[in-house]
């Protein structure tokens, strides 16, 4: 069996035409180009996206992720 990184599984599964509804924070990370340390301490001061506990994982919905994103360039726009 061949292990893949988090990065080479979410490209592989983006790649086939998987679209999936929420993400791990380095899952998160990855696509936002993000290092995982910079986005968990993001979440940590209440800055980054919203978190959702699931069971012993904690997960970034995709929407809560775009909702953020949107959030940010409207407050560097004013």
């Amino acid at each position: 069996m061949v292990y893949k990184s988090k990065p080479e599984a979410l490209a592989a599964l983006k790649a086939a035409g998987i679209e999936r509804d929420a993400f791990s924070i380095p899952e998160t990370a990855a696509i936002l180009g993000y290092s995982e340390g910079f986005l968990r301490n993001l979440i940590h001061r209440g800055e980054g996206p919203r978190v959702i506990t699931a069971g012993a994982r904690k997960i970034i919905t995709t929407e809560d992720r775009q909702s953020w994103l949107r959030q940010r360039a409207a407050a560097a726009a004013s």
